[in-house]
């Protein structure tokens, strides 16, 4: 197996909002109110689509955040690409397979701000360099578990499902790349454990 395809949010990235909200506002009350509501799937379903942007976001906002929470909520949303940081021991994953010759592939669900924007940050730009490429569901208006993403990386990078794994921490993602013919690999946070997975495999 010469190809592995990974997910970004909490496979590379960390991607949690109370842990995105407490570190820009450490022990505020409203932390998880504020969790709650920015990172809604009322709006990051449809920012995963290029629907809206983080900018119609926080138009929005202010019809719904308390005025005394409005500032604070859009200095959060401003920093959500400085504050989703590497997985534990992902690097080690990435760095052991791009030196046995692997082909690494990403496949999310994320907007287009994350491409766009995401490689400005050093911790962000680290990760995506050990990639051959990838898809992303915002430019194709494509969600995961759609099987026409999965179709669609397959055809843009030549891709034998069959001689993949697939790397998702989302179960019906996961069930959804069986279905086209991928081997997959439910993520459960522990990068170590992948790694070991993966050796055995090779």
């Amino acid at each position: 197996m010469n190809t592995f395809i990974f997910d970004i949010g909490n496979v590379l990235l960390d991607y949690s909002p109370i842990k995105m909200v407490r570190r820009v506002v450490h022990d505020h009350p409203d932390a998880e109110y504020l969790a709650d509501t920015l990172f809604s799937r009322y709006y990051w379903k449809r920012l995963d689509l290029d629907e809206i942007t983080i900018e119609d976001e926080k138009k929005d906002l202010k019809n719904v955040l308390p005025s005394h929470l409005y500032e604070l909520g859009c200095h959060i949303l401003d920093k959500w690409l400085e504050e989703i940081t590497p997985i534990g021991g992902i690097h080690e994953v990435l760095s052991f397979l791009k030196e046995k010759g692997c082909k690494l592939y990403y496949l999310s669900n994320i907007c287009s701000q994350f491409i766009l924007e995401g490689p400005k940050y050093d911790h962000i730009k680290s990760l995506l360099d050990y990639f051959d490429g990838g898809v992303i569901s915002g430019p194709l208006h494509l969600v995961k578990p759609d099987k026409e993403i999965y179709e669609h990386l397959f055809n843009k990078y030549n891709i034998d499902p069959q001689d993949a794994l697939y790397i998702d921490d989302n179960e019906n993602n996961i069930k959804a790349g069986k279905v086209v013919g991928l081997n997959t690999y439910l993520f459960d946070g522990d990068a170590y454990k992948l790694e070991d997975y993966i050796s055995n495999i090779m």
